[in-house]
């Protein structure tokens, strides 16, 4: 039969003697842990921790995804790649825009001028309209004195 004992002694904690075989660097890196623990351990970390980083990077394009199929340019749905299409189209209307923007500041010069002008005959108009009147006013008094 074979020698089986139900409570066995417990391992130290130390790590007993196997420990201590182990080398000095690493017993330092390592301490009392088995370094393939560690190791693995520490995989399995990076390995949850990417599996996370992948699965909301994922949920956040889907997310983003569904918000911009929910916005529509001139009835039509928008997506992703259409949007390179809408900023071309962007960047030549603010081209025309600049075009148009020139022209009216262009036409504004001109507006200011023909109004100072406008001004300008308005007011020897206004004299000249004094000078007829008051010579009329003239005329009509010396043609009462000599009725």
């Amino acid at each position: 039969m074979a020698d089986i004992n139900p409570n066995p002694a417990p391992a130290p904690k130390d790590g007993g003697p196997a420990n201590a075989k182990r080398p000095l660097i690493e017993r330092l890196w390592f301490g009392f842990a088995n370094p393939l623990r560690v190791i693995g351990g520490v995989f399995l970390f990076a390995l949850v921790l990417a599996a996370g980083i992948v699965a909301v990077t994922l949920f956040a394009a889907t997310q983003f995804q569904l918000r911009v199929t929910e916005l529509t340019v001139n009835g039509t749905p928008l997506t992703i790649w259409r949007v390179d299409k809408l900023k071309i189209d962007f960047d030549a209307h603010g081209e025309s825009l600049k075009k148009i923007r020139d022209e009216l500041l262009t036409r504004r010069a001109a507006l200011s001028q023909a109004e100072a002008e406008r001004d300008y005959s308005s007011d020897e108009v206004k004299t000249a309209e004094q000078e007829i009147l008051g010579s009329e006013l003239i005329n009509f008094a010396a043609a009462g004195r000599q009725s």
